[in-house]
C-alpha cells in the first residue's frame, strides 16, 4: 500500500489540497521522506499531465486513487467509476455520451485511411476538448457568484487550429467566445450543432440529465466550434 501512495504523491504532487497534504504526510513521514522531505512541499509543480489527472474521478460518486483503482468504461475509454455499481448507477445518464464518444472514435478510425490530417485534426480537437478547464468555465459563466447560472447560461466558444504546434494545449486558439442565457440561444445550438427542428430543448436537457448522474456539484454546458472542427455541446459539473 505504501508504495502505491508513494506512486500516486509523485504523480498527483498538487491533486490534494495544501493543508491536507501537510496534515497527512508531516511530521516527516516515511512517506514524505521517500519523496525528498519538506522541499517537496515547495519544488512539486501542476503540469499539464498532473493537471489531467486531477479531473480522473469516478464519474458517479467522484471516488479518486489511490484510495481506490478507478477503471475505465469498457465502451468509450473516457469515463472512470471506482466500481461495477457506481457504474451501473450511472449508466442511464451515461448511455448518451458514451454512444456519441464511440461514434466520433470510429469516425476518426475510417477517416484515418482516406485522410490522415483530417484524422489527426479530429483526435487532437477531441483531446484539446477534454483538458480540464473548469476554473476557466467557473469565472466565465459567473458561477462563483451565482452557481444556478450553470443551468441557464452557456459558454460559446469558438476556435481555430494550430497544426504546426506540439504541446495539446497550444493545438487550438480560442478565437471568440461569449456566454449567453440558453433560452436565448438555442436556435443556434440547434443550427451549429445540426440536429432537426425543435430538438434543441430536448438534448439541451439530456446534458443536465448525464450531468445529474454524477457527483454532487454545479452542473454547466459549453458549446465548442470552429471552421473544420465538429461541434462539441458538453456538459459537466
Amino acid at each position: 500500500m505504501m508504495k502505491q501512495i508513494l506512486s500516486w504523491f509523485r504523480k498527483n504532487p498538487c491533486l490534494m489540497p495544501d493543508k491536507e497534504s501537510r496534515r497527512l504526510l508531516l511530521p516527516a513521514s516515511s512517506i514524505l521522506q521517500a519523496l525528498g522531505g519538506e522541499k517537496w512541499f515547495e519544488n512539486r509543480k501542476n503540469t499539464t499531465k498532473t493537471a489531467e489527472r486531477s479531473v480522473k474521478a469516478c464519474r458517479t460518486c467522484d471516488a479518486r486513487e489511490p484510495l481506490v483503482t478507478l477503471l475505465r468504461c469498457n465502451n468509450c475509454k473516457h469515463v472512470y467509476y471506482c466500481s461495477k455499481d457506481c457504474q451501473r448507477s450511472n449508466w442511464k445518464h451515461h448511455k448518451v455520451e458514451c454512444r456519441e464518444i464511440v461514434a466520433e472514435q470510429e469516425k476518426v478510425k475510417r477517416l484515418s485511411l482516406t485522410d490522415p490530417d483530417g484524422a489527426k485534426l479530429a483526435t487532437d480537437w477531441s483531446l484539446w476538448r477534454k483538458q480540464p478547464q473548469f476554473d476557466i468555465l467557473v469565472h466565465a459563466l459567473g458561477l462563483h457568484r451565482d452557481p444556478g447560472r450553470g443551468r441557464t447560461h452557456i459558454l460559446f466558444k469558438a476556435a481555430e487550429y494550430a497544426p504546426t504546434t506540439t504541446k495539446l494545449k497550444y493545438k487550438f486558439r480560442v478565437v471568440s467566445c461569449g456566454v449567453f442565457r440558453i433560452k436565448d440561444v438555442l436556435r443556434d445550438i440547434e443550427l451549429i450543432m445540426g440536429l432537426n427542428r425543435g430538438e434543441d430543448q430536448e438534448y439541451v436537457d439530456s446534458l443536465f440529465d448525464e450531468s445529474a448522474g454524477t457527483h454532487a456539484g454545479v452542473p454547466y454546458i459549453e458549446l465548442s466550434f470552429g471552421d473544420g472542427l465538429q461541434a462539441w455541446l458538453s456538459s459537466g459539473e
